[in-house]
């Protein structure tokens, strides 16, 4: 007898959205993450060598989502 061969196929890898700084209100801004855009634009600036991506591949986490989702840890 032959031996059966399972052919599986990948699932579709599905991605959320991603929120850009400029697509939140300032005000719901600051109360979520205690910080202007402009602060976290500069904070960006300061951190984007040290996390920007090594690959070119195309979903790449970008440095401003990155630090975007950094959150206060305390109260």
């Amino acid at each position: 007898m032959d031996a059966a061969y399972v052919v599986r196929r990948r699932r579709e890898r599905r991605f959320s959205s991603r929120v850009l700084l400029n697509d939140i209100p300032d005000d719901v801004f600051i109360s979520r993450y205690r910080l202007s855009k402009e602060s976290v634009r500069e904070i960006v600036d300061l951190l984007r060598h040290d996390l920007e991506p090594l690959t070119v591949r195309g979903r790449a986490i970008t440095v401003e989502t990155k630090v975007s989702t950094l959150r206060p840890t305390t109260g």
